[in-house]
């Protein structure tokens, strides 16, 4: 099937990672405590780190596994001090 990855931020859902019509699909997390994948594939980055997603096409040997790598894009600003005019 294939195997791919993808980088998603902390509580970004993402779509599914594979597309697979008409076909009855058993997808999961091998660490949800970083990524968790509903039963439709959708994805949800949960905390720092690397996940491997696996989705099995049930009734087949058919398997496709993604690394899912979720980051914490956010930056934290102080604000400014002083008599600084901000434009």
């Amino acid at each position: 099937m294939g195997v791919h990855s993808v980088v998603i931020d902390i509580q970004q859902d993402e779509d599914k990672l594979f597309v697979f019509d008409c076909f009855d699909v058993e997808w999961s997390s091998d660490n949800t405590g970083v990524v968790t994948v509903q039963q439709d594939g959708n994805i949800k980055g949960i905390s720092v780190g690397t996940a491997t997603i696996t989705a099995i096409i049930k009734g087949s040997d058919k398997i496709a596994t993604c690394e899912v790598k979720v980051i914490d894009s956010g930056v934290v600003v102080d604000s400014p001090t002083g008599d600084a005019n901000l434009y």
